[in-house]
């Protein structure tokens, strides 16, 4: 996906999912390949006159923290006080309290749009578009686990 598609699907007021891909470990970065998490922001960084523009995005990891932790357990390259690598980011002192951290992608290069290279967008299901939409449930989970309930009764009562 170009990067600038996926900003739209931002301006559009959606927050989608996305994984980090292997291309995570080519940057000075936290993240660990196959981490989820979703974008809520974005800002707008440096235009060159080269053509090249970075863009930055806000990632909040907080609805997939359990997951999230059982990969970062397979990354134990955290240095612990006896500077042994034996701990995950989540152990840290540098995994935010608020659960979000910042990524920087490129959206053109010389003057040519860019792919997503450190991340990509999960797929917006039918069902995804709707957790979106909806302001009640705030866990993707919880807000599947109602689709379900609801399945349930429909049919228990048809």
């Amino acid at each position: 996906m170009k990067t600038k598609e996926l900003i739209k699907i931002i301006d559009e007021g959606l927050t989608p999912t996305i994984k980090f891909t292997k291309s995570v470990n080519n940057i000075d970065h936290p993240f660990e390949p196959e981490i989820l998490g979703k974008i809520i922001s974005y800002k707008n960084h440096d235009k060159f006159e080269d053509g090249d523009q970075v863009i930055e995005f806000v990632i909040d990891i907080s609805d997939f923290v359990d997951y999230n932790k059982q990969i970062a357990e397979k990354h134990k390259d955290w240095y612990d006080e006896n500077g042994n690598p034996t701990l995950s980011w989540f152990e840290t002192d540098h995994y935010p309290k608020d659960h979000k951290e910042t990524v920087y992608e490129m959206v053109t290069e010389k003057f040519k749009d860019s792919d997503l290279v450190y991340f990509e967008v999960m797929e917006l299901s039918k069902w995804f578009e709707q957790y979106q939409k909806q302001t009640v449930i705030k866990n993707y989970v919880e807000f599947l686990e109602s689709k379900i309930n609801q399945y349930e009764l429909s049919t228990d009562n048809g």
